[in-house]
């Protein structure tokens, strides 16, 4: 869930409040539509990185190998999101306007690289060997259960194959005994 959806779906929101928020510090206006979208895009963001970090953590319970590589992204990621978003708030929603559009623009373009970043160089690479791990496990389990397997399979066949050498072997017992009355 966090590789595909909620970490893409929070750098696209980040990507588009660096573009309305660059984009409204250069005017230096605001109009009450542009506040609520932006407040709505806050809480977005919000809600997204709360529940990216709940996943981080959860991820990094299940896999104590990895917890220490998920907890710094799901930190780094916090902390340079919380710096956009107070950006955000304190400064343009609030229509100060004291920042410069670059200096704005590069915060959040160094935000998305820091989930970028992280997502390839941490969470996919993670992934791969955590699927490889599990791959490795199922193929021995599979190795494992095709050989008991086909031990039960000779083990039925033998026992078939004496059924039915006591079966023959009766009937022509009972064929002899019926011959020689």
């Amino acid at each position: 869930d966090t590789l595909i959806h909620r970490l893409p779906a929070m750098l696209e929101r980040l990507g588009k409040v660096r573009a309305k928020g660059t984009g409204t510090l250069s005017k230096k206006e605001i109009s009450e539509a542009d506040k609520v979208e932006f407040q709505v895009h806050l809480a977005v963001l919000k809600q997204t990185l709360d529940v990216l970090k709940l996943n981080l953590d959860k991820a990094g319970r299940q896999n104590p190998a990895v917890a220490a590589s998920l907890t710094r992204l799901g930190v780094e990621l916090g902390v340079a999101s919380a710096e956009v978003m107070a950006m955000i708030s304190d400064d343009i929603v609030s229509g100060r306007f004291s920042i410069p559009p670059q200096t704005y623009f590069d915060k959040c373009t160094q935000t998305i690289d820091i989930g970028y970043r992280e997502l390839f160089s941490t969470l996919i690479p993670t992934l791969d060997s955590l699927l490889k791990a599990r791959q490795d496990r199922l193929q021995r389990e599979l190795v494992l259960e095709i050989g008991v397997s086909a031990i039960f399979v000779l083990l039925l066949l033998w026992l078939s194959g004496g059924a039915y050498y006591a079966v023959i072997r009766a009937v022509h017992d009972l064929s002899r005994g019926a011959t020689a009355m």
